[in-house]
């Protein structure tokens, strides 16, 4: 066996023994195999430094307080929802997943709502 071994090696570490192994995959109607990017891409980012800028104290606030309820999971429903997760097929967990944003979505938007009422009110 160790025969054999030495011949796979011997094959893999030289190129033309790579380019050989291409050639009769290839003729066997086997595809070329396909290369991943080496380069690695940085994402780009936005320039968000000036975007808070222009808001007022309370507006900043307003907004912070949106994000706490976004980042907030302590909803019944996205408990459930995360429960299921246990019980559900693979395919449906993109499912799941939307369903507790919009749980979360939903949260944001109750509050929102509230603190516009209250500003319409003025209270």
């Amino acid at each position: 066996m160790s025969d054999l071994e030495e011949k796979i090696q011997g094959l893999l570490s030289s190129p033309d023994g790579l380019s050989q192994l291409l050639e009769v995959a290839q003729s066997i109607g086997a595809k070329e195999p396909v290369r991943e990017e080496t380069e690695v891409r940085e994402p780009v980012l936005p320039n968000l430094s000036g975007l808070f800028d222009s808001l007022k104290p309370e507006q900043l606030s307003a907004v912070l307080s949106f994000m706490e309820d976004y980042q907030d999971e302590s909803d019944r429903r996205f408990h459930m929802l995360q429960a299921l997760r246990e019980y559900a097929k693979p395919a449906d967990m993109p499912h799941l997943e939307k369903a507790k944003q919009i749980v979360k979505l939903t949260k944001v938007a109750k509050h929102a709502i509230h603190s516009m009422r209250g500003k319409e009110n003025g209270v």
